[in-house]
């Protein structure tokens, strides 16, 4: 039996760089997309099938123990590991691009970042807000054993203890493509959708939520929670 191929995403979690409003910053975001584009556009877009930018959502900062410290998630997914491999060997577009990051992110994006397998655990639309959760293990557990308790055991509690969220997806790190790890530092993303952000507060009001954070105490040491929404730059 075949497996399903690896369709590599990059993510991303960033900051804007001083004196930049965040205003200025998501302007200046969007510009930067188009400039990545019109390289990706040069390779005929043979190797990226999905391009977007998602925006915190200001207004849920605490809710859920959201962060309101970055100002930008990124991820661009890829065809496969070939096509991921091509992106990156394409040099003068990433010396043109970090240069132009340098202008307004704190701190290049490969510093940032990290590239993922996603594993979807329940389908639904990839619309309204979107909460990310980025994992950092116990220090006791190996990789192995802390993404075991995650999609084996969190999982199945998180999902009957939301109905409402319409998908589920963990982001699982492959292996670093320079040095001993990803600039991101983390061991895994989660991604939790929802139909909006009243529908993302109901949820974590319910009593069955409790059960879900005691239990991500038992294997996880820190997470970084951002309330996002999507502004899709170029769709598969």
């Amino acid at each position: 039996m075949s497996s399903t191929p690896v369709r590599p995403k990059r993510l991303y979690l960033a900051r804007r760089k001083p004196p930049l409003t965040r205003e200025q910053f998501l302007a200046r975001w969007r510009q930067h997309a188009r400039l990545a584009m019109s390289f990706m556009a040069r390779q005929s877009w043979e190797n990226v099938t999905a391009y977007i930018h998602f925006d915190p959502v200001r207004e849920a900062s605490g809710i859920a123990g959201a962060s309101d410290d970055y100002d930008a998630i990124g991820w661009i997914r890829f065809k496969d590991v070939e096509a991921r491999k091509r992106h990156i060997q394409f040099a003068e577009a990433r010396a043109v691009l970090e240069a132009d990051e340098d202008e307004f992110f704190s701190a290049r994006v490969n510093t940032t970042g990290m590239v993922v397998s996603e594993t979807v655990l329940r389908e639904g639309p990839s619309s309204g807000v979107t909460k990310f959760c980025f994992l950092k293990r116990k220090s006791e557990l190996s990789l192995a054993e802390f993404d075991d308790h995650w999609k084996n055991e969190h999982a199945p509690l998180l999902l009957k203890a939301a109905p409402t969220m319409q998908r589920y997806v963990q982001n699982h790190p492959l292996p670093p493509e320079k040095g001993n790890a990803w600039g991101m530092g983390c061991d895994g993303v989660e991604e939790s959708w929802f139909a909006s952000l009243d529908e993302l507060k109901k949820a974590h009001a319910e009593p069955a939520m409790r059960a879900v954070e005691e239990d991500r105490g038992r294997f996880v040491r820190e997470c970084v929670v951002v309330i996002a929404q999507q502004a899709v730059l170029y769709p598969n």
